[in-house]
């Protein structure tokens, strides 16, 4: 959101093109339609989704092992098979976090070239 921001003219077009960004996340982030649904040669596009992993380490936190002690037997399998269907690895969630961190600094230096840019046709 903050690198379209950067590269609209103004905030009506900013906001005209959220939509565009924000839906796709939530088709990639495979909580709706799973990741081996979407076709192969749109399959890439889920890496760069941070929305993905979000809601893979909210899941994680919400229904993880380390959650699940005081579950009954009928929730644990219900919490398990939420982790399974979105094809979340438990053992993974530090790399979780490694990608947002990334994709974090990595849109907002796209950001910062976007306004050098911005900035540079303004004057």
């Amino acid at each position: 959101a903050l690198f379209v921001g950067c590269l609209a003219s103004n905030a009506e077009v900013a906001q005209q093109a959220a939509p565009a960004i924000f839906v796709p996340q939530l088709m990639f982030a495979g909580f709706f339609i799973k990741t081996e649904q979407i076709p192969d040669w749109l399959s890439w596009v889920q890496y760069i989704c941070s929305l993905k992993y979000g809601m893979n380490l909210n899941i994680l936190n919400e229904f993880g092992e380390s959650t699940r002690e005081s579950f009954s037997p009928e929730q644990q399998y219900a919490a398990q098979a939420l982790i399974d269907l979105n094809d979340i690895e438990p053992d993974k969630w530090w790399l979780y976090i490694v990608i947002l961190v990334a994709l974090t600094a990595a849109f907002r230096l796209l950001s910062i070239f976007a306004l050098a840019w911005r900035s540079s046709s303004f004057y």
